[in-house]
């Protein structure tokens, strides 16, 4: 971590980069959908009509005030079982396909892609 104009980043003092994941960008969505389920609640509970903003500038601000970590914790790699229980093979048209599964189960609710990604143009461009 290194200092630049008194600010803490990643990186060297001569080369800033960039965080190790879109934190503002993944955060500001989380408290978007948490949001929407917060007034949802309110309207079944006691009606009307709620507004959830949500902003990427502010959240950034959020995080930048909870401080800055000296050290980031140690972590063990996932094991390859875990690694298989995360993951979802589907077939696509250019062949198997691997990708995490959804992190949420919904009791009488299937969860996930109903079919696999296919190439442009296979479907027409329309509403139905």
């Amino acid at each position: 971590m290194a200092h630049v104009h008194g600010l803490h980043v990643h990186g060297e003092n001569d080369h800033p980069e960039l965080q190790p994941a879109a934190v503002t960008d993944y955060t500001t969505g989380y408290l978007a959908a948490y949001g929407t389920l917060v007034a949802l609640l309110r309207r079944a509970q006691h009606g009307g009509s709620y507004w959830v903003r949500v902003s990427l500038a502010r959240t950034g601000m959020w995080i930048r005030g909870l401080g800055v970590r000296d050290s980031m914790p140690q972590t063990a790699p996932l094991a390859d079982a875990e690694l298989i229980a995360l993951r979802q093979r589907v077939d696509s048209a250019w062949g198997p396909l691997d990708h995490l599964r959804a992190p949420v189960a919904l009791e009488g609710c299937p969860v996930g892609w109903q079919a696999p990604p296919v190439p442009l143009g296979t479907h027409p461009a329309t509403f139905a």
